[in-house]
């Protein structure tokens, strides 16, 4: 991801949204304000959020067919059609706003289903690390030099 990229406003990329969106995700929390994540640990960073909010629900595939319990959760998110609708993709790396799994924690009306995870929401900071993690690539570990 280019320096700047990190700050487009997260309602300028939903106009990006993949056509499978009739009408577009709505009711989407702005992330503007939350400082970009440049360095990523997905089994200390992001299967925390999973853990403490998350499999609960998703754990062995029983909630929509996804199980976000470790080890490998990301292998059942990571370029994974929606069991729902394979028109849909999990997590597409480089792409948030075209992956499910960031519009289902972050818009009301996502297009598919509802908000996740049901009944709560995750802290604007959460859905930045989750938007940045998948806006980098999806990378497993990543130290944010990468780019440099």
């Amino acid at each position: 991801m280019g320096q700047g990229k990190g700050n487009i406003g997260l309602a300028m990329l939903l106009c990006l949204a993949p056509a499978a969106w009739a009408g577009g995700p709505s009711g989407c929390d702005s992330i503007a304000a939350v400082a970009p994540f440049t360095q990523f640990n997905y089994p200390l960073t992001i299967q925390s959020v999973w853990n403490n909010n998350c499999d609960g629900c998703h754990v062995g595939g029983s909630a929509g067919g996804l199980s976000l319990s470790a080890p490998a959760s990301e292998l059942n998110l990571i370029n994974v059609p929606s069991l729902q609708n394979p028109a849909f993709t999990r997590v597409v790396p480089g792409d948030p706003v075209g992956s499910l799994l960031f519009l289902k924690i972050n818009c009301d009306d996502p297009g598919l289903g509802g908000r996740m995870p049901m009944g709560s929401t995750l802290s604007t900071t959460q859905q930045r690390l989750i938007f940045d993690w998948i806006a980098n690539g999806a990378p497993l570990v990543s130290n944010g030099f990468e780019d440099r």
